[in-house]
């Protein structure tokens, strides 16, 4: 009895700090906006910019002096330098991934909100480095009820100043 308790509690604090490291899903913050044209077309910009993990000095986080006599590893491709780098394709993973989670949280919002009931077309969408925006169309008309629950922006006033 003794030897299977001594034996279980270094192996549950074991399993303990392994799951402690478990990576953890990247912090991301998105943005909704609307407008409703006069001919009660509706559009919409969705946002969404993932918190991105810095790296030390702009070095790749593997490699270190020791592999290849390079600080950030071996060079790319092998000896000869031909081939595309290590990390590549973590960048291709990373745009992959952004451009899942935005689809994902966009067609969440437009269901949280209920503003385009009958679908939508992708206008344009722009991406960038943890961030990508999403411009769409709605398939259905803005009703009055639409018009109440989303107003348009104020436009903003531009101000004029003389310099004396």
């Amino acid at each position: 009895m003794r030897l299977s308790c001594l034996i279980l509690i270094p192996l549950s604090l074991g399993l303990f700090a392994c799951a402690s490291h478990e990576p953890k899903a990247p912090k991301t913050t998105d943005s909704f906006s609307t407008l409703i044209l006069a001919d009660d077309t509706k559009q919409f910009s969705y946002t969404l910019v993932m918190e991105l993990p810095e790296r030390a000095g702009g070095k790749h986080p593997r490699g270190g002096k020791g592999m290849g006599g390079h600080p950030d590893g071996p060079p790319p491709g092998g000896k000869h330098g031909k081939g595309p780098r290590p990390d590549e394709g973590d960048d291709e993973t990373m745009r992959d991934g952004l451009k899942h989670l935005t689809e994902e949280g966009l067609l969440a919002k437009l269901e949280d909100t209920g503003y385009c009931t009958n679908g939508y077309r992708q206008l344009e969408t722009q991406a960038r480095r943890g961030a990508m925006n999403i411009v769409g169309e709605c398939y259905d008309k803005a009703t009055e009820n639409d018009r109440a629950n989303f107003p348009n922006p104020e436009p903003k006033k531009v101000v004029e100043e003389r310099l004396d």
